[in-house]
């Protein structure tokens, strides 16, 4: 582990950053390679942005507004169809790409000082398994964001314009793509207690306005967020925590397969694992700077959002869907997992022997299973060549034509368009 700090404490920055850029692009090559509209890509964003115009930024979807997802739309009107998905999938890793820049970047130096560990953590958020619901995916691109938002709130003040306009344009993009704009606004009025200037002032204040909106949004507005059942009991909410150290040690494809097994309906499991995960987590508060404590209170503001209004099966009970058929909901584990693995680098670093062998070995094994395994399990663009062809066709078909283009999945029905 100290072999590894100390040479990534000495990259040169550019080469690293460059470094960072290709793994996330390796990460899922098909997204680049074989792009497809990812559900409500499609089903939602394009084919609002291409029925309603600039009059579909208003729409909410999930009871909140989207507005990244429906720019990012909307800039695709002028081009041809075929390059919509491509164009869908580059933006969602724009903003995978944004966090990981600006985790290494010095605005973060005085907030984690150790730059070797965040460059290592840099690459792990970059690899991070389990997260193949939302990572290089244009519709769950605002889990993405917020973190982004999260380390402008504790990033130094911008050194120029171009600095200043990014961190304006990263709070207001993530304060209206989603409802984290409310898990961060503690976070954004602590930094403002604390500093009490000028850019905290205007951090909080678009954070704040953004919330303000969002709610509005989904109390008022939208009449609240539509979801199922939950049939929420005290083990199944161990067993949700247990899948948090599951996922990132194990990936998605072999905790979908220990979940499947007879040893997973023993609550005792769940309930032992949950336990640990959150004996970890106190330690790794207890461990951790201030800017990995401020984290795991927005992950756990976070996920208590998630599990009490999860939206996965309006017709199912959510809770036991989560615990027992992985990865359903696997978008509401991305936040704790960025957590757990802060933990992990904080017992490495402050913990006695015995924790910090533990941290060190199940980064190891983080490493060397999870992220290899998850690798190989990718969203297929089965339908590539057939939505290809129909997207072209349609761009040569006169107005008034219909067409009908696959997605993924491809249990999903088929996004429908007439030519204008």
């Amino acid at each position: 582990m100290k072999r590894l700090l100390a040479l990534a404490d000495q990259a040169r920055p550019a080469p690293f950053a460059v470094f960072l850029l290709l793994l996330l692009a390796l990460r899922d090559w098909q997204n680049l390679l074989r792009p497809m509209f990812y559900a409500e890509d499609g089903l939602v964003w394009y084919e609002q942005a291409y029925t309603q115009g600039w009059a579909s930024l208003a729409n909410q979807e999930g009871g909140y507004l989207n507005t990244v997802q429906r720019l990012v739309a909307m800039a695709t009107q002028p081009l041809p169809l075929a390059w919509a998905p491509l164009l869908f999938n580059l933006a969602a890793y724009a903003m995978m790409a944004g966090v990981a820049l600006l985790l290494v970047s010095p605005r973060l130096d005085a907030a984690w000082p150790q730059r070797g560990a965040r460059r290592l953590f840099a690459v792990l958020f970059v690899l991070m398994p389990a997260a193949h619901e939302t990572a290089g995916i244009l519709t769950n691109m605002h889990w993405y964001l917020a973190p982004f938002a999260f380390l402008v709130l504790a990033s130094a003040a911008p050194a120029n314009p171009s600095q200043r306009l990014l961190d304006a344009a990263v709070l207001l993009l993530s304060g209206l793509s989603g409802p984290f704009c409310v898990f961060l606004l503690p976070f954004a009025l602590h930094q403002w207690l604390h500093r009490r200037d000028g850019v905290h002032a205007l951090r909080l204040g678009l954070t704040a306005a953004a919330a303000v909106t969002q709610l509005l949004c989904l109390y008022t507005v939208g009449g609240g967020r539509a979801v199922g059942p939950l049939g929420a009991t005290p083990s199944l909410f161990f067993q949700i925590i247990a899948l948090i150290p599951l996922h990132a040690e194990m990936g998605a494809r072999v905790t979908q397969l220990f979940a499947a097994t007879e040893i997973w309906r023993i609550p005792g499991v769940g309930i032992a694992i949950g336990v640990l995960a959150l004996a970890a987590g106190g330690a790794g508060w207890r461990l951790g700077t201030p800017l990995l404590r401020h984290f795991l209170l927005f992950s756990m503001l976070m996920l208590a959002g998630a599990l009490y209004k999860p939206l996965i099966d309006l017709e199912l009970e959510q809770w036991p869907i989560m615990a027992f058929q992985p990865p359903a909901g696997g978008r509401y584990y991305l936040f704790p997992m960025i957590a757990w693995s802060g933990v992990l680098f904080a017992m490495a670093a402050r913990g006695g022997p015995a924790l910090k062998r533990c941290a060190v070995d199940l980064l190891a094994v983080t490493c060397l299973i999870a992220i290899p395994l998850d690798l190989t399990l990718r969203q297929r663009g089965n339908d590539y060549e057939a939505f290809q062809a129909a997207a072209r066709a349609f761009d040569a078909a006169a107005p008034g034509s219909r067409g009908e283009f696959p997605v993924r999945p491809a249990f999903l029905r088929h996004l429908v368009l007439v030519k204008k």
